[in-house]
């Protein structure tokens, strides 16, 4: 079966291939996650509170993910309790740092279990709802060619990247 490409000659296949590239490397508008998140992360039907992502429904995060995405400090840490917005705030931490400064990232769960049936699904749903993300992702987990890594909590095979969000209980 033909590609639709296929049926291109040189010159047209090259600008189509010029305006991906353009896509990709588009500069973005620096700010912190949550401004970030508030803009381009919107919430399906089916969840909770569906609609914009609101970062102000849980405060006391927006200062911890503001110093983690800044990169001032080389360890930042939040304790908190059960469902307090965590997993949230980094999403945001990684949907912003993926779109305005591409680095390898590396993500440490608790469990195997968490990271393929509770994370990877909203990481996906992360890249699906930022549209900002969406048209640069490039496939699966990789965007801009830049990877995004899994890890769990007692792996010893983990190499610390540019940027690792370790989420432990």
């Amino acid at each position: 079966m033909a590609h639709s490409n296929d049926y291109l000659d040189g010159p047209a296949k090259r600008s189509g291939l010029s305006q991906l590239v353009k896509e990709l490397f588009r500069p973005s508008q620096k700010r912190d996650p949550a401004a970030w998140a508030a803009e381009h992360r919107v919430y399906p039907e089916t969840a909770g509170i569906p609609g914009p992502r609101n970062p102000w429904l849980t405060p006391y995060m927006i200062p911890w993910s503001s110093a983690a995405h800044n990169g001032g400090y080389r360890r930042v840490v939040a304790v908190t309790s059960a469902q307090s917005g965590k997993t949230d705030s980094m999403l945001d931490i990684i949907g912003a740092r993926l779109d305005q400064r591409p680095a390898p990232i590396i993500y440490v769960g608790p469990t195997k279990d968490f990271l393929t049936d509770q994370f990877e699904p909203r990481l996906m749903g992360l890249l699906d709802e930022a549209e900002m993300l969406r048209n640069k992702v490039v496939s699966g987990r990789w965007m801009k060619g830049i990877p995004l890594f899994f890890a769990k909590q007692r792996s010893r095979r983990v190499k610390l990247r540019r940027r690792t969000f370790a989420d432990l209980y």
